[in-house]
């Protein structure tokens, strides 16, 4: 669950009431195929107040916010460039370890999303705002070889 700015409510109850007072419990053991049927049972045995899905396994009454729906839908964008061999998703990233100065220059932002286990479009968002990617390296694009002539 999440408030209208996107901050997830299981965590703020956490800093808010203090990990001692949350707890974590295997419930039942069970065959990976039986897992979605006991998922189910326990949502309906126990109506967890944090878990916002009622139905086990489905993403049924999940709300995106506004920011989220619309970096999903730029990663997409970026995503249905880079099949087309667009100049502007191959350009060259440079990423720089702000911890040891060390700076490494990948052909594309995939490469270097993969490169920093990254998640889609994570560096591309850290370049559109001008933010560190997990605090630590900065992103710069560079022009594509072909711009450089």
């Amino acid at each position: 669950m999440a408030d209208k700015n996107g901050r997830s409510y299981v965590r703020a109850a956490l800093l808010k009431y203090g990990y001692s007072n949350f707890s974590l419990e295997i419930l039942e053991y069970c065959k990976p195929e039986e897992c979605l049927i006991k998922e189910q049972y326990y949502l309906d045995l126990l109506k967890p107040f944090y878990n916002i899905l009622l139905i086990a396994g489905s993403s049924l009454g999940r709300k995106h916010t506004q920011e989220t729906r619309e970096r999903m839908s730029d990663s997409k964008k970026i995503k249905n460039n880079a099949s087309k061999g667009t100049a502007a998703v191959s350009k060259p990233v440079a990423v720089t370890d702000t911890l040891t100065s060390e700076t490494i220059i990948y052909p594309s932002i995939f490469s270097a999303e993969a490169a920093l286990i990254a998640g889609n479009g994570s560096l591309n968002y850290c370049l559109k705002s001008n933010t560190m990617y997990r605090k630590r390296y900065i992103i710069k694009l560079l022009p594509s070889p072909s711009e450089s002539k």
